[in-house]
């Protein structure tokens, strides 16, 4: 079976969505290297994400016709246009390649927005979240277009997909009460991070930032790798600092990391009102290696996050066996077990927390050996490979019913 397997995401800066979709299409291409069944084609819309993903030893394709595309979608909204293009016979171009290459099953590894466009075809999309719908007083979140254009992509997919992939049964119960989606079209798969292709052992060396040596050498530091948005809520971890410092007498270093998505300004200016710049260390945007070296070397993940029913960094955290604190009923049930939750309403529960764990009366060992093992279990490469065959395979079974 021939599959078009969607990469919609532009470079490491996008963060998450572009790192599980990587994952996710490596994984996928080994698939084809054991299972004959399956053939997989590569297909991307920037010449940046093409060579990012032939780097990592995926061959791919690029689809050219990208403006012509979205043309042809915003056009073909109006009946009047409708009706032109049925006279002239012009005809949806994502729809054409897709029929020309004689692929028989679309997988999109996020919720592209292709999926629109995506016709007479089935197809298979990955679901982050919902956030959009959950918490749009955020500001990332506002903006009319880009809401209307996630809810449609989200309506299609529940009303058109063979099956939506999301991290946690959490996830899922959103998408059956905001979107009435067919429980049976919906799949748990968790996140597999691609941090873990890249181990380096204790032994190497990596080329790590000069800045970054030296918060590192310092003292002990904690550490919260995300996106400068609103719902990452950096302010939490500001402010139960300075509690920690002037409540508790405890100071602690802090790594704080990520592209600024328009927050970063507003951050900076909290940290130096509380007269807390020389614990809290700002390091943007770093690289894959910078990154694993991080997680050897912290004390703890922080995650004081307003979304996500489960992260990446929270899978990262699980294999490199390090203590997580993450908001207290955001994540889904089943995880909360492995991390020790705070209060999102009161700073000083984060803080009160913190001078325990450093005083060493929170414990993690039980908890950090218990998040290995659930990630060893379902969140390698083994077990996606798995749960992508098992639905490829009940996808295969059904079309075995028609030839035409």
């Amino acid at each position: 079976m021939k599959i078009a397997v969607i990469f919609d995401s532009i470079s490491p800066e996008s963060g998450g969505n572009f790192y599980q979709s990587l994952q996710s299409a490596m994984i996928l291409n080994s698939i084809q290297k054991e299972n004959k069944d399956y053939i997989f084609k590569f297909i991307t819309f920037n010449k940046h994400s093409l060579n990012e993903l032939n780097k990592n030893g995926l061959e791919a394709s690029l689809f050219k016709n990208i403006k012509l595309s979205k043309s042809y979608y915003f056009l073909n909204q109006s009946p009047v246009f409708k009706n032109i293009f049925k006279l002239l016979r012009i005809k949806n171009p994502f729809k054409n390649y897709l029929k020309k290459n004689e692929f028989e099953l679309v997988i999109f590894l996020n919720a592209s927005w292709f999926i629109k466009l995506c016709e007479e075809v089935n197809f298979i999309m990955s679901s982050f979240d919902i956030n959009f719908k959950l918490l749009n007083f955020f500001p990332e979140y506002l903006n009319q277009d880009i809401f209307i254009s996630k809810d449609e992509i989200m309506k299609k997919s529940c009303n058109q997909a063979f099956k939506i992939l999301v991290d946690t049964n959490e996830s899922k119960k959103e998408l059956i009460n905001f979107y009435r989606c067919p429980p049976q079209k919906i799949a748990i798969q968790p996140f597999s991070p691609f941090l873990p292709n890249l181990n380096l052992t204790d032994a190497e060396e990596p080329k790590i930032d000069k800045k970054i040596l030296d918060v590192v050498k310092s003292q002990k530091f904690l550490f919260y790798p995300a996106q400068f948005w609103a719902h990452k809520n950096h302010k939490y971890i500001v402010e139960a600092l300075r509690i920690l410092r002037d409540k508790y007498k405890t100071k602690i270093n802090l790594i704080l990391c990520g592209k600024d998505r328009g927050n970063l300004n507003f951050v900076k200016k909290i940290v130096s009102e509380n007269n807390l710049n020389n614990q809290i260390h700002f390091l943007e945007f770093i690289s894959e290696q910078e990154m694993i070296f991080l997680y050897k070397k912290c004390l703890a993940l922080l995650n004081p996050t307003y979304v996500a029913r489960s992260t990446l960094l929270l899978y990262e955290a699980f294999y490199f066996k390090i203590p997580v604190f993450y908001s207290k009923n955001i994540l889904d049930e089943t995880l909360q077990t492995y991390v020790e939750v705070f209060d999102l309403n009161n700073y000083e529960n984060l803080a009160l927390k913190l001078n325990e764990f450093i005083n060493g009366k929170i414990k993690f060992s039980s908890k950090i050996e218990a998040a290995s093992k659930y990630f060893s279990t379902n969140c390698n490469k083994n077990a996606i490979s798995e749960n992508y065959l098992n639905v490829l395979n009940e996808y295969k079974f059904f079309r075995s019913k028609w030839k035409y």
